[in-house]
């Protein structure tokens, strides 16, 4: 009786997602899905491979904060977000829905930096 409940327990715990992986997360599901719609919109391979790879690195950065590998996690997402705010910031310039991306961006890197720096050397 107590094998069962303690796996259980234990497998509860270890699959649970941190809360700072959600931002990662869901920043990789809106640009991944974002990636999908400029394709379906404007027939935009650059935008297809660019929304789905930027999604898959905040959300591999998910993973890896869900894993337990925080500083690693945010360091990662943070470096997407640079990314992410240079690819959009020149079509930002001339308006639309990219400022509004450029914005997460920097929220993200905002969020990311500061999440790393408190990790970092504590792992």
């Amino acid at each position: 009786m107590g094998a069962i409940s303690d796996f259980t327990r234990d497998n509860a715990t270890k699959t649970k997602t941190p809360g700072s992986a959600h931002l990662n997360l869901t920043m990789g599901a809106l640009v991944g899905f974002g990636g999908i719609m400029g394709y379906i919109k404007a027939k935009s391979v650059p935008s297809l491979v660019a929304g789905v790879g930027v999604g898959a690195l905040f959300a591999g950065s998910g993973y890896l904060i869900k894993e337990g590998q925080n500083t690693n996690g945010h360091g990662l997402a943070s470096i997407t977000s640079l990314a992410l705010i240079g690819g959009m910031a020149p079509r930002a310039m001339k308006g639309g829905m990219a400022a509004g991306v450029v914005a997460l961006g920097v929220g993200s890197l905002v969020y990311n930096a500061k999440k790393t720096m408190d990790w970092m050397g504590s792992e």
